[in-house]
């Protein structure tokens, strides 16, 4: 057959070494395709070295012996900071965080040799300074990324310098004050406030305000005021407040009126004139926070208006007034068929202190429109002080619609309410019964259960017995609150046979969980990594066995 095909080859091409090529090429398909099975790979053994010879491209490894010191964690997680993908840097990042003082230098050389070629590593690096306590040593690379091209390298050095509580950052920061990015100054003024050293106060005085962006300029007027005494104060203010800058002329003002209300009137007089501008909120909420009578009515013709943005800025400003027309403004808003106008006016009275408004909340959970019930659990929730987890767990029991179900779980998680936990747990279980088959009560209530700080007991054994459901995907969101919000052996036990469950999606998420929790070890795992089939559980299962390995003691 070969030799027929190269005969024809030879009278259709021109070139010999075309027409041998495809000969080449025939045959091999041909041998593929005789009939025969393929080889069978080896079994895999999850202690030898290298790449297996496995379909799923099993990477296989051998841990080292015994524990890890500080110098193999920071050297791996530098590792993942320099080649890893986002969600490893994102894990190396938060890891490096628990040891600041032994990663610092080593993080110290490395931001210096990546501001200029790989500014986002250089960002990494600056994020793990943010949210640890560097120290004075790693203010000099950072006195070099802030100097980098890269705006989001100097806006992200500003928070990691106010970081280290030192009085050598002080000058860098001055110096990002002037930025022509109004991003970074404004971030470098917030850390020179973090710091708050004498040198600091003194550097933004002198610089106040022409020797800093406006952006920054608007927030020293805060700062100062809360820093400066009066006499020293009102000078800078009054500088600031002879500004043709509008944003600048409302933060002074508001300074000023901090200082003494006998200055509303002139403040007015400057400001009311940029209502008509884009600067009318600030203006609003700067003369509404001294509660101005000269602006009332402006805010009650506003609450009416049928411009949604204007209205509800006017509603927000009028929970500063206690007069019988800002409140009748307000419940006329609450009858608004504008949902989120509403929604506003509720917040607004209940923040009023009007008594009544709680009652007719309440009533709003049981009324028959889906739109009111969701206000109401949207209204409680931001009401920590007023206990109102039982009529949200009622109503969460009866309530048949997942988009109001979704809020009133959501409202419980919000007010940490334990009750409410197991009536929520209870829900992601309902599915169980119901018909037809709706995932979507199991995502609402996974989604609810994360938000709570500790799952009281209750919660956990209703999870644990859904653990073991016939439904893929309760098993699937009851997975995915296992080991975040709640922990134990029992709750190891049933993790550790839920990476063996047989779908991949209940196996992804009891990988995730397995991460989490507290009592995970890593010889689960790697039972689990020699019978895993799915290739991308394969490859995540590779990287959360380093992770556990790498992790710093809990």
């Amino acid at each position: 057959m070969l030799r027929s095909v190269e005969k024809l080859m030879r009278k259709t091409c021109s070139s010999k070494r075309i027409s041998l090529l495809f000969v080449f090429l025939l045959g091999a398909c041909l041998l593929a395709c005789d009939g025969r099975e393929a080889p069978k790979l080896p079994a895999v053994n999850p202690k030898s070295r290298g790449m297996a010879p496995d379909p799923v491209d099993r990477r296989v490894f051998e841990l080292p012996d015994g524990v890890p010191t500080d110098a193999d964690r920071i050297g791996f997680y530098l590792s993942l900071l320099e080649g890893g993908d986002a969600d490893q840097v994102r894990w190396a990042s938060t890891q490096l965080g628990y040891a600041p003082e032994a990663a610092a230098p080593a993080l110290g050389k490395l931001l210096t040799r990546n501001v200029g070629r790989n500014p986002l590593l250089a960002q990494n690096i600056l994020e793990v300074f943010a949210t640890t306590v560097p120290g004075a040593g790693q203010i000099g690379p950072m006195a070099v990324a802030a100097k980098s091209k890269d705006g989001l390298v100097r806006f992200t050095c500003a928070p990691a310098l106010g970081n280290t509580g030192e009085e050598a950052a002080v000058p860098v920061l001055l110096d990002l004050l002037g930025d022509p990015n109004g991003r970074v100054a404004a971030g470098a003024m917030k850390a020179l406030e973090r710091l708050g050293t004498p040198a600091g106060i003194q550097g933004v005085v002198g610089r106040f305000p022409d020797r800093m962006d406006l952006s920054a300029a608007a927030l020293a007027v805060q700062y100062l005021g809360r820093v400066l005494p009066g006499e020293r104060l009102e000078p800078v203010l009054l500088t600031a407040f002879e500004s043709d800058e509008p944003a600048l002329l409302i933060a002074s003002g508001a300074g000023l009126l901090e200082l003494d209300q006998a200055w509303l009137p002139r403040v007015r007089e400057k400001v009311v004139p940029l209502l008509e501008s884009l600067y009318r909120p600030s203006v609003l909420n700067l003369l509404a926070r001294g509660a101005d009578p000269g602006i009332l009515p402006i805010l009650i013709a506003d609450a009416a208006s049928e411009d949604r943005d204007r209205a509800l800025l006017a509603i927000q400003r009028l929970i500063h007034y206690r007069t019988d027309a800002a409140t009748k403004a307000l419940w006329k808003a609450a009858r608004s068929a504008d949902d989120e106008i509403r929604r506003e006016a509720w917040f607004a009275l209940l923040e009023a202190g009007q008594e009544s408004a709680f009652s007719r909340v309440d009533a709003l959970l049981i009324s028959r429109d889906p739109r009111d019930r969701i206000i109401a659990a949207e209204v409680l929730a931001g009401r920590p002080e007023r206990p109102s987890g039982p009529q949200l767990t009622a109503a969460l029991e009866k309530e048949e619609r997942f988009d109001v179900a979704r809020k009133l779980a959501t409202a419980i998680a919000l007010l940490d309410d334990r009750e409410g936990a197991a009536a929520i747990a209870r829900l992601l279980g309902r599915e169980a019964q119901s018909s037809p088959f709706r995932s979507v009560d199991a995502s609402v209530a996974s989604t609810a259960l994360l938000a709570f700080r500790v799952l009281p007991p209750a919660a956990v054994e209703i999870l644990l017995s859904l653990a073991t459901s016939e439904n893929e995907a309760i098993r699937v969101h009851t997975t995915r609150v296992l080991g975040r919000s709640c922990s134990g052996a029992r709750v190891r036990d049933a993790l550790a046979k839920l990476l063996a469950d047989p779908s991949v999606h209940v196996r992804a998420q009891a990988l995730v969980s397995w991460l989490a929790l507290k009592e995970a070890t890593v010889e689960v795992l790697l039972s689990a990594y020699s019978t895993e089939t799915d290739p991308d559980t394969v490859k995540r299962m590779g990287k959360v066995i380093l992770q556990l390995y790498y992790r710093w003691p809990r």
